[in-house]
C-alpha cells in the first residue's frame, strides 16, 4: 500500500512578526498553514500536526506487533513491548518535549 499523504518527516517554521506556522513535508514543500491570534497554542498545534506522520506510523506499528506481522513498508516489526513504548515518548517529544520526560519509565504489560 503506497502512503496518500505527504511523506515525512514533517517539520514546523514560524513565519516573522506575527502567530503564523508553516508545516513542510520532507521535501520542503508546504502541508498545512496555522494562523490564529494565540501564539503558544498555535506552535503547539503546528507541532501536534507536524507529528501527524509518524503517529500515523506508530499506530501502524502497534497493530502490526500486537498482530505479531511485519507492519507494510517496516522491515523491523513486530517490536517488542519496550521498543513500542521507546517509540511512543518519541513522538510524544515532537509534539510536547517536557511531557515526554514525565513518562512513566517502565510499562506494565499487558495493558
Amino acid at each position: 500500500m503506497t502512503p496518500t499523504h505527504s511523506p515525512g518527516p514533517w517539520k514546523v517554521l514560524a513565519a516573522p512578526m506575527h502567530p503564523h506556522f508553516v508545516i513542510y513535508d520532507k521535501e520542503g514543500e508546504p502541508v498545512a498553514s496555522i494562523i490564529t491570534d494565540h501564539i503558544r497554542e498555535t506552535r503547539g498545534n503546528a507541532h501536534l500536526v507536524a507529528a501527524a506522520p509518524a503517529l500515523f506510523d506508530f499506530a501502524i506499528q502497534v497493530l502490526s506487533s500486537l498482530a505479531d506481522e511485519c507492519a507494510p513498508h517496516h522491515a523491523a516489526a513486530p517490536y517488542t513491548n519496550e521498543q513500542l513504548a521507546d517509540q511512543a515518548r518519541a513522538v510524544i517529544a515532537l509534539v510536547e518535549p517536557d511531557l515526554a520526560g514525565t513518562m512513566p519509565a517502565r510499562i506494565k504489560w499487558p495493558i
